[in-house]
């Protein structure tokens, strides 16, 4: 009696939703997540033949995770919006994100993108990034020789090399610094 029951409900829910048993798998979540509360879960998710560990993480997530993750992403935009402000409207996400990170909130910086792109800011200073690489990259040195290892006088042109050695465990570094006209060592 218990099987007949069973099979009954599994026909009354393939006669009541809108796909069949090869539709895809997010068109079956949807129309079992209707009959929910109508039928047993067993019942659910064997109609359709969804695997239950699916199911369960599809009505867990639809049944409580919409309220939470909508909380959190409302808590997230005001924080985001008032750091965004704060600096005056120069922060990308990547910054904005470390900002957030060190006031105690773990947040992923594509988060930031994200919600950032929704409210519409984007920083009003494009080139603030290659600014800060330029301020601090290492100053290229220019090449005053140009391979001309020639000196008219002592003192004019000294050039350098450094050597390491490895010598049991220890790494020693050795110096020597040549005066091109003499071509003696001075230092």
């Amino acid at each position: 009696m218990v099987a007949e029951t069973g099979l009954e409900n599994i026909v009354a829910i393939l006669k009541t939703v809108n796909c069949t048993a090869h539709a895809s798998l997010k068109e079956k979540l949807h129309e079992l997540e209707l009959l929910y509360d109508q039928y047993d879960v067993h019942t659910l998710y064997e109609a359709l033949d969804v695997s239950r560990g699916t199911f369960y993480n599809h009505i867990l997530r639809n049944k409580r995770g919409n309220a939470w993750f909508e909380k959190r992403r409302e808590e997230y935009c005001i924080l985001i919006r008032e750091v965004f402000d704060e600096y005056r409207q120069v922060l990308g996400a990547e910054k904005i994100r470390t900002i957030l990170v060190q006031r105690g909130y773990q947040v992923s910086t594509e988060y930031v993108a994200r919600l950032m792109k929704e409210m519409g800011l984007a920083s009003i200073r494009s080139t603030a990034k290659q600014d800060y690489i330029k301020l601090n990259a290492p100053e290229k040195k220019r090449n005053i020789l140009r391979q001309q290892f020639q000196a008219d006088r002592p003192n004019q042109v000294w050039v350098s090399d450094v050597t390491c050695f490895k010598l049991g465990g220890l790494y020693l570094y050795i110096c020597v610094i040549l005066d091109l006209f003499s071509r003696k060592v001075v230092a």
